[in-house]
């Protein structure tokens, strides 16, 4: 066997040694998010009825503005499920399943609540990014 040949062999080995474990968790908020917005609280907001005041007064300040105050985003991520891999000296881990959330609010030019919307993903083994909301309230 050639010194590279033997080479690959160990390293190869190194990274086929690895440990991979799963551990369930129940459905929670992780990391630098808010937190739940419950649907009993969602549900308490109409369309013509609810005004730009009372939605901060339920929900607090929002996570995006956009389209000069008449649209607002909020966004949560809940977890479930860790995965940790571990293999030749190092490792890492993460959320398993994850789903993220974008509750999203339009306001017409009084102020009121012209419609609003909770989209949500459920996303294996990746980590959300707040830059593919924001092209989502765009588009929405």
């Amino acid at each position: 066997m050639t010194r590279s040949g033997f080479f690959i062999a160990i390293l190869i080995s190194a990274l086929c040694t690895g440990c991979v474990m799963i551990i369930p968790t129940l459905e929670h908020v992780e990391g630098p998010t808010r937190g739940v917005i419950e649907q009993e609280t969602l549900g308490s907001i109409r369309a013509g009825v609810t005004t730009r005041e009372e939605v901060l007064l339920r929900l607090g300040e929002p996570d995006v503005v956009m389209r000069n105050e008449r649209l607002f985003g909020y966004h949560w991520v809940t977890v479930w499920g860790k995965v940790f891999v571990a293999w030749a000296g190092a490792g890492g881990g993460g959320p398993l399943w994850q789903t993220r959330y974008l509750a999203l609010f339009e306001f017409d030019e009084k102020g009121i609540v012209k419609r609003h919307e909770v989209k949500e993903e459920t996303l294996f083994l990746a980590h959300p990014i707040i830059g593919r909301s924001l092209d989502e309230m765009e588009r929405w």
